[in-house]
């Protein structure tokens, strides 16, 4: 089972950098400040669920935090949705978590597939499509399965803020400090604090309300257009899809397809994405490849 990896050195040097103390890490997993120094200090390591809730946190994508080397099964889909198993199937509204213990478990004699009835509400419980959940259940069950994952569409803001953010500065995403140095020199005023930024990189709220002036500075440091930060999830799977052809290689293909409004991306769209493409090429001529979808 690809677990994600939780690496002690990697986890306190994000909280020293999201200047985070251990209990205002833990708080949001329910874990004790003793529980996160034990973590920190390789004693212990949190339960898979609690890794999405730490990552939001501390204003990091969980893929970054704690990669997965493989592709998922349904224990890492239930893990990434941050729930237990039993916490799973009381959402699926079952009477014991034994529906979802036998889907995951590798022991033949043990295992039983989900009921066709149970597919579609957990795959929306776990926010996959039941393609994903059906081909995670084969993994659980042993089989190599090939990636039938769709481009993560981000929901909440932070999520919005820190997808944008990992692809317009691979590898080298800003501080919070230095995302506020940038907004607050666009807007010609201090609009942002360094703990601002922190808390819209932390925000579950899915569309937060923003002054204009806050969504226009952060466009533009982030590389989007302004209404992928507001309520409009068109314009956000727009940027996904036209980044998921940046990262599979086909910068010259995002530009081609802005030629027709009946299947390319709109011009505003594209904008936001050459900028985003002049970003990463000045980076070096290999970062273009080190896209994420």
């Amino acid at each position: 089972m690809p677990a994600r990896l939780f690496d002690a050195s990697r986890f306190r040097s994000a909280r020293g950098a999201a200047q985070l103390t251990q209990a205002q890490v833990g708080q949001p997993a329910g874990a004790s400040a003793n529980a996160v120094a034990n973590w920190e200090a390789g004693r212990a390591q949190p339960a898979p669920e609690r890794l999405p809730v730490l990552a939001q946190a501390l204003g990091l994508p969980i893929d970054r935090l704690f990669p997965r080397d493989g592709l998922p099964d349904l224990a890492d889909l239930r893990a990434d949705a941050g729930l237990s198993q039993a916490e799973a199937a009381a959402r699926l509204g079952t009477r014991s978590p034994s529906v979802i213990r036998k889907a995951e478990t590798r022991t033949e004699a043990r295992r039983r597939a989900l009921a066709p009835e149970y597919r579609e509400p957990l795959a929306s419980i776990y926010g996959v499509t039941v393609e994903e959940l059906n081909a995670a259940q084969l993994r659980s069950f042993g089989q190599d399965v090939p990636d039938v994952r769709r481009p993560r569409i981000p929901k909440t803001l932070a999520e919005k803020i820190n997808y944008m953010l990992e692809r317009t500065y691979p590898g080298q995403v800003p501080s919070n400090e230095e995302i506020a140095d940038r907004m607050n020199t666009h807007a010609g005023a201090e609009i942002i604090s360094a703990e601002g930024v922190a808390r819209l990189r932390t925000c579950t709220d899915e569309h937060a309300s923003l002054k204009p002036i806050v969504i226009e500075c952060l466009a533009e440091v982030c590389g989007a257009v302004p209404q992928f930060f507001q309520d409009d999830e068109a314009k956000v799977r727009q940027v996904v899809a036209g980044l998921k052809l940046l990262a599979d290689g086909g910068v010259t293909r995002v530009a081609a397809r802005g030629l027709d409004d009946d299947e390319g991306l709109p011009a505003e769209v594209l904008n936001a994405l050459d900028f985003v493409i002049q970003e990463i090429r000045a980076k070096g001529p290999s970062a273009a490849g080190n896209g994420q979808q």
